[in-house]
């Protein structure tokens, strides 16, 4: 969670919301998208329960990349294109924390 409250209102990850839940983890493994990550093996999938701390919360959206924040364990979710000009920031609801379709989430791992 760090790494996202450091980073807060940086544009710099706009779009680029898979990196930057790589970069908060300091991940070896990094998937091309959201969508790729939520479908990979990479993780159990959940679909019920509050996301644990850090964990990667995920939505489908109009975009076919999908999207992806981190959970701060209390319903909120910091992530990427949460404020104006794609910054990052903080969202108090992660289930509708973006205009897409909550998916669940996966436990974070480097």
């Amino acid at each position: 969670m760090n790494w996202f409250v450091s980073h807060k209102g940086d544009t710099s990850y706009h779009g680029r919301c898979e990196y930057a839940v790589a970069a908060a983890w300091n991940r070896h493994i990094v998937h091309y998208s959201a969508k790729e990550h939520w479908q990979s093996d990479d993780g159990a999938r959940h679909t019920t329960g509050t996301p644990p701390t850090a964990a990667f919360v995920f939505w489908k959206t109009q975009s076919p990349y999908w999207h992806v924040g981190l959970s701060d364990g209390r319903g909120g979710v910091w992530m990427t294109d949460a404020a104006p000009n794609g910054a990052i920031g903080f969202k108090p609801h992660y289930k509708t924390a973006t205009s897409g379709t909550y998916l669940g989430w996966k436990s974070g791992s480097p």
